[in-house]
This record gives C-alpha cells, structure tokens and sequence, in this order.
C-alpha cells in the first residue's frame, strides 16, 4: 500500500513537471491577451489596475508551477524516511524481545 502510494506521488509529479511547460505558456499568453485587451481603453483608470491584476497572477501561477513538484517529492520523500526509520525501530524491538526470550 506504502509502495503504491509512493507510486502515485511519483507519477503525479513526473506528470505535472510534462505539463507545467504546456501551463507556463497558456499563462504567458493568458497574460498578453488580457494586454492586448486593454490597449483600447488605454485612456481608462482600469488599464493599470489590469496589468497589476494579470502581474500578480502570472507570479502566482509561476510560483505555484515551479515549488509544487518540489513539495510533492520532498512530502514523499520524508514519508518514505518515516516509514524506514518507523520499520527499523520495530524491527529492533523484536530483536530485543526474541533476545529476552531465549534467555
């Protein structure tokens, strides 16, 4: 089960770290279309106001691309290290306890 899930993470990341070049482009040209948009009301209030919008969106976008692979490997990585450092102490008890048992 441990092994399975392990699996799923691995796929997962391997999985968006193909598309997340595919999602970098869409919001590059997300964010030139909403420009382009508000070039006719250059004269508008609004046209700075979008462009602070689709800034912070466009950093926020990249910033959740680029650390969530990284997240997702580090969480299953220390998982994974629980689990093994979990299994050895287990595996300690009952060699402590077959020891007292021969005795």
């Amino acid at each position: 089960m441990k092994l399975k899930i392990l699996q799923i993470l691995i796929v997962t990341s391997i999985t968006f770290l193909v598309l997340s070049p595919v999602l970098i482009i869409f919001s590059i040209i997300w964010q030139q279309h909403i420009e382009f948009i508000a070039i006719p009301d250059s004269q508008s209030s609004n046209t700075s106001l979008v462009k602070n919008i689709t800034k912070y969106q466009f950093e926020i976008t990249h910033t959740l691309l680029l650390s969530t692979p990284i997240y997702i490997n580090l969480i299953a990585f220390i998982c994974h290290r629980y689990n093994q450092n979990k299994m050895n102490e287990y595996q300690k008890n009952i060699e402590m306890l077959e020891r007292i048992w021969k005795q």
